[in-house]
């Protein structure tokens, strides 16, 4: 079994720009949210960024990262459906 290498606390903007590539394993369930789980995402953010201004914060929760033994990047062992909901939110946005 590995060994846990570091837990650490970092913003959405800073955990992208310092994970160049990040893939699925391939025991990962497909993307299955229905829409009621990313409204209720959605809500959360706009209350954040609402009660908080610029200094806006909410905690998306634990993403669990792996490191690759078939290449560079980190592989994203949990979180994969919230990490997903963001990144198409963001794009729509």
């Amino acid at each position: 079994m590995s060994k846990l290498r570091r837990v650490e606390v970092s913003t959405l903007g800073a955990f992208l720009s310092a994970t160049p590539v990040l893939t699925l394993p391939w025991f990962q369930r497909a993307y299955s949210w229905p829409s009621s789980q990313v409204a209720r995402l959605l809500g959360d953010m706009l209350d954040a960024m609402r009660a908080g201004g610029d200094n806006a914060e909410l905690l998306l929760g634990t993403l669990m990262l792996a490191e690759r033994s078939d290449g560079p990047g980190l592989a994203l062992v949990d979180g994969h459906q919230r990490m997903m909901t963001t990144a198409l939110l963001l794009c729509v946005l």
